[in-house]
């Protein structure tokens, strides 16, 4: 795929951090706020995969502090893609509506952005049906949705009379969720950023991975 693969979007770490220091304020530890160690797409997929767990303990990655020029600063427009460059999504194994009616192998739901990857995480944890897909008019109203779901983090449901719309996704084959993380070139985040949905060669198959539902006109 050419160069290194990297983060969608130069804020990731920084939004990651934010999200989860939110997670661990609703968690009645909200001093833990400095990572011990660089967040990459490595360590974060450890994180949410301990996250996905109801025993998630944040003092196994986090100490007290404040995270060091890191801070949410939600941006209105997505992040610029480059087709010819390759990128690092977060990858839930969960089986959705659209996985269910697939003639193609389905390989679960993606995350651009961390904030959405931090609720997912918590979602598949704490519930038998978790809300983990988006759903949206498009990809720019799905973008405009991060700061409300921010706000209302670590559960949006349990907080709000008109939370954001997430569809259900089930956790295939343990109840334990398997996060990971995929790498795609530039023109396929594009393209699943225009259809919601992408046929994508991972480990080796050709998969569809879903990065949100779009909505019908009128609907929102």
């Amino acid at each position: 795929m050419g160069s290194s693969p990297q983060l969608p979007s130069k804020q990731w770490e920084g939004d990651f951090v934010a999200a989860l220091c939110k997670v661990h304020h609703a968690l009645g530890r909200p001093n833990l706020c400095r990572p011990k160690g660089r967040i990459d797409a490595t360590s974060a997929t450890t994180i949410l995969q301990a996250l996905s767990s109801i025993n998630y303990i944040p003092e196994m990655f986090f100490e007290s502090g404040r995270p060091v020029s890191l801070s949410y600063q939600p941006s209105t427009e997505p992040p610029v893609v480059d087709p010819d460059a390759s990128y690092i999504l977060v990858r839930l194994d969960a089986l959705t509506h659209l996985g269910v009616v697939t003639s193609v192998a389905f390989g679960g739901v993606v995350y651009e952005d961390p904030v959405l990857a931090v609720m997912a995480a918590w979602q598949v944890g704490r519930h038998t049906e978790p809300r983990v897909v988006p759903q949206a008019l498009d990809f720019d109203t799905l973008w405009k949705m991060r700061a409300e779901i921010f706000d209302a983090l670590p559960d949006p449901w349990a907080t709000r009379d008109s939370p954001p719309n997430f569809a259900v996704g089930h956790v295939r084959l343990s109840t334990t969720a398997k996060l990971s993380t995929l790498v795609v070139r530039g023109s396929d985040l594009l393209q699943v950023r225009q259809k919601g949905s992408l046929a994508i060669f991972g480990d080796g198959r050709l998969q569809l991975f879903q990065l949100f539902t779009p909505l019908a006109k009128g609907r929102k």
